[in-house]
């Protein structure tokens, strides 16, 4: 049964990691990087999150349920996946790709596996703490430069990027395992995280594009076509199915397993990726990152 959990666990961060090196870089290359492009792919994911599941309770007949506390834990949800957005762009600015996609995957890993053994009751062993230092270490060797120097200016959002990446996905596991407070199942809960992303997106789209309008500057769709629109509703629901297949498996297995998995395969596809679809070539660093990625895979499992 275990098995079963942590195949579904799996194939969902493999194809998840697929999404990302494939449709959303398609959709970066039509429609920029820019906080427009971001929020307009926000509001189609978060319509056609909310679109999958709903489909699937009508199909199945049954029923969108709902309580106070899934709803806030949706809300809360949602809003720090916009703080992380949003540290995430701003921190672009002050520094590398490479060193923020960093401080997002060390918040992700660390913050998942301190709130698992603090909270949770969740136990760790010495060679699963080695096995995060041998992922985490394959991280540093694949996004990481040793001439790249800490910014100053940048270590705000940094901070920013590591803890809402951390607590995004410590929400997931909070609300699966709730036993308190009445909860609702996967796929209304999948139902109203769309909803929530689609209103809150909105509203920060409304604020960003009031504050353009006064400084002159209202071409928000500049280079965002039907294409790109198409790109990101396929994105949409490839990551959309993936979020369900891990809500399910949230259920199940501790997240002091599945923060580092996720992010052992997450940062050898990305190495592997680039390399099978764009032809990139693999650096030593890069290869060494990979084969230490699967050797910590290895010994934490």
């Amino acid at each position: 049964m275990m098995f079963g959990y942590y195949s579904m666990f799996i194939l969902s961060v493999v194809f998840a990691s697929i999404n990302n090196a494939g449709l959303m870089k398609k959709y970066q290359l039509t429609a920029g990087t820019g906080i427009y492009a971001n929020i307009i792919f926000m509001l189609i994911n978060g319509a056609v999150s909310a679109a999958l599941p709903a489909g699937v309770i009508i199909v199945g007949e049954g029923r969108l349920e709902t309580t106070v506390y899934s709803l806030v834990i949706a809300l809360i949800t949602v809003l720090c996946a916009s703080v992380s957005m949003i540290g995430m762009i701003k921190a672009y600015e002050v520094a590398s790709v490479a060193m923020v996609n960093l401080f997002q995957i060390l918040g992700t890993v660390l913050i998942s596996c301190l709130w698992g053994v603090c909270f949770l009751g969740e136990n760790i062993s010495i060679i699963q703490i080695i096995a995060i230092g041998v992922i985490l270490a394959a991280v540093f060797l694949i996004t990481g430069k040793r001439e790249e120097k800490m910014q100053k200016k940048a270590l705000f959002w940094y901070l920013v990027v590591f803890v809402s990446s951390g607590f995004l996905n410590v929400l997931t596991k909070v609300h699966q395992v709730e036993e308190k407070f009445e909860t609702i199942d996967t796929l209304s809960f999948s139902v109203w995280i769309g909803v929530l992303r689609v209103i809150v997106f909105a509203a920060l789209f409304f604020v960003v594009y009031c504050g353009k309008k006064r400084n002159g500057m209202v071409d928000v769709f500049n280079g965002i076509g039907k294409k790109s629109v198409g790109i990101a509703a396929l994105s949409s629901a490839v990551s959309g199915t993936c979020y369900i297949v891990t809500l399910i498996a949230a259920t199940v297995l501790p997240i002091t397993t599945t923060a580092p998995l996720n992010t052992g395969i997450s940062i050898g596809m990305s190495a592997i990726l680039p390399w099978m679809l764009y032809g990139e070539r693999l650096t030593k660093r890069e290869i060494l990152g990979i084969g230490l990625s699967l050797m910590g895979i290895l010994m934490y499992m």
